[in-house]
């Protein structure tokens, strides 16, 4: 494969694993909860789904790996927005083999 052809395929296939960006893959995350539980992380990765419901503010992002609840209080970005969330991994809860990990977003500074 050229170098050129490579470029155009490799650049793009790492940018969405969140490779070279700084953001952690999000199945990294979810393969091992515990170790993240109480980690600060940035992910990256399209918004799917999101709710605004009084006090409950939070949107599922998804990147090529996996995809995550993030808890918010900021405006929740519309479904199809690329973004960047950084904040704390949390172990929402376990029981037997469910288990929810979810991302609370720092606070706007």
């Amino acid at each position: 494969m050229s170098p050129l052809r490579l470029g155009l395929v490799g650049i793009p296939l790492l940018s969405a694993l969140g490779c070279g960006t700084g953001a952690t893959p999000i199945r990294q995350v979810l393969d091992d909860p515990a170790r993240f539980d109480g980690t600060h992380v940035t992910i990256a990765g399209e918004v799917v789904d999101s709710a605004n419901v009084l006090v409950l503010k939070y949107y599922k992002l998804q990147d090529a790996t996996g995809s995550i609840a993030v808890v918010t209080q900021r405006a929740v970005p519309r479904p199809g927005a690329r973004v960047r969330a950084s904040g704390t991994v949390h172990q929402a809860f376990a029981i037997g083999k469910e288990q929810l990990t979810v991302l609370v977003e720092e606070s706007a500074q």
